[in-house]
């Protein structure tokens, strides 16, 4: 859901010189889906990016069984 915004921080964060790199620009530059090359460099990103909540998923999952879901509920909110 979040992986289109997510580039855009990305590439606006290593690209950014004196032009600010806000991520704008970047941003509809990943959303160029002209060409065969373009489509596969940005799915690729995007499984990237997407595969980072992977790990936490799986934390959560285990966490389920271990303590109670409030507290679950708590340790995230606390954790962002």
């Amino acid at each position: 859901m979040f992986g289109a915004q997510i580039l855009g921080e990305v590439y606006g964060a290593s690209s950014s010189g004196s032009s600010g790199g806000d991520g704008a620009d970047t941003a509809t530059n990943n959303d160029d889906v002209t060409t065969d090359s373009n489509i596969r460099t940005t799915t690729w990103h995007e499984i990237i990016v997407l595969f980072m909540a992977v790990p936490g998923t799986l934390v959560s999952i285990y966490l389920m069984t271990k303590m109670t879901t409030r507290n679950l509920q708590m340790a995230g909110f606390l954790g962002k």
